[in-house]
């Protein structure tokens, strides 16, 4: 995104802090690094005024128009004054622990709460985000507006080196959590084993221990000892390799209960792969059902394998939805008009601050 904003002619900065600071160009986007205080019990203070400081030091020198910043972590709970901010909503820390029924500590629910409260213009990448965040920390924004995540819609190469993965598979993307959904899959795999013998299961993402149990033994403890060589854990990719893994997929399963916009099923569905997507939270905004993709309910795993089934065993139903979904992503879900309408929506804000302070 920044990229995209700096080729089309304005000038972008991308500003955090961590334990090397400096300056460094990527592309025509200056990354701007502040140091990271690390002091116990005052750091997460002293970083966000640091931010805070620096930016409005900026904005007095006239060198930026406006900040976007993100929900998660709440960077700017102080506010900026003047400084025009639009938050872009992906998931907040107090949403994820609320859904995963987990305490969240009170100074990042601060934190979020009035980065929130003190910039009121919002950007959620779903509807279902944008109500949600209303919903769990009772705020309305003043202004607001849904800009969906883009996909790339490049076909994957060929050059690179995979690593060893079934002819024909079903393919889950993503940490091996509970909540991603990696339970339902193997419950529901489980279900498909026998009729459909020639096709295995392939997990892409990393190990997590969760309840002192790895992703990876819930998996195969699900599947039993007579299926559980069936299925195959390929951990963190880098994205190209992802995309030609995913490729090669005859489906893509994202059966998550926690989800604002899954970049994982956009990203299939540009390659041109059959998608079958979480019915829960932004599931039917990417998703129209049956005919750019399959939904299904992550509380029912019987569910999830009838839609999986169904592209499996249907040539044609896997082919109309491999050609419809790439469709909707080249003229819906495409960076050009993520850009257009992120560039209308700062304009709308600048021109709202304008009016009030007479910059």
């Amino acid at each position: 995104m920044a990229g995209a904003m700096a080729e089309s002619g304005h000038s972008v900065f991308v500003l955090g802090w961590g334990t090397y600071p400096g300056n460094r160009s990527d592309g025509m986007v200056e990354v701007i690094t502040i140091p990271q205080a690390r002091i116990r019990g005052v750091a997460w203070l002293i970083n966000r005024l640091r931010l805070r400081r620096w930016l409005q030091s900026e904005w007095k020198q006239k060198r930026l128009d406006i900040v976007e910043a993100p929900e998660y972590e709440g960077p700017l709970p102080f506010g900026l004054g003047p400084v025009p901010v639009v938050l872009r909503l992906h998931q907040s820390c107090v949403a994820m622990s609320r859904q995963a029924h987990k305490p969240v500590s009170p100074i990042m629910e601060w934190c979020e709460r009035n980065t929130l409260r003190r910039n009121q213009n919002w950007i959620g990448v779903s509807k279902w985000i944008l109500e949600y965040t209303r919903e769990v920390f009772h705020l309305s924004p003043r202004r607001f507006t849904v800009i969906y995540n883009p996909a790339s819609v490049r076909d994957a190469g060929e050059s690179l080196l995979l690593p060893n993965i079934p002819r024909r598979f079903i393919l889950f993307v993503g940490a091996l959590r509970r909540a991603k959904g990696t339970e339902v899959l193997a419950q529901a795999f489980r279900e498909l084993a026998d009729t459909c013998p020639d096709v295995d299961l392939v997990f892409a993402g990393p190990d997590v221990i969760e309840e002192r149990i790895s992703g990876r033994d819930r998996v195969r403890r699900l599947l039993g000892s007579e299926r559980e060589y069936r299925a195959h854990f390929l951990g963190h990719l880098e994205h190209d390799k992802m995309m030609q893994v995913m490729s090669k997929a005859e489906v893509l399963v994202a059966p998550s209960f926690l989800e604002s916009s899954s970049m994982v099923a956009l990203e299939a569905m540009a390659l041109g792969v059959p998608v079958v997507l979480t019915s829960l939270g932004p599931g039917p905004e990417i998703i129209e059902n049956g005919v750019t993709g399959l939904l299904a309910d992550p509380n029912d795993p019987s569910d999830v394998a009838a839609q999986i089934g169904q592209i499996l065993r249907n040539p044609n139903l896997a082919q109309r939805l491999r050609h419809r979904a790439k469709e909707t992503v080249a003229k819906r879900f495409n960076l050009t008009n993520c850009v257009l309408d992120t560039l209308r929506f700062y304009r709308s804000v600048l021109e709202e601050g304008m009016s009030h302070h007479g910059r």
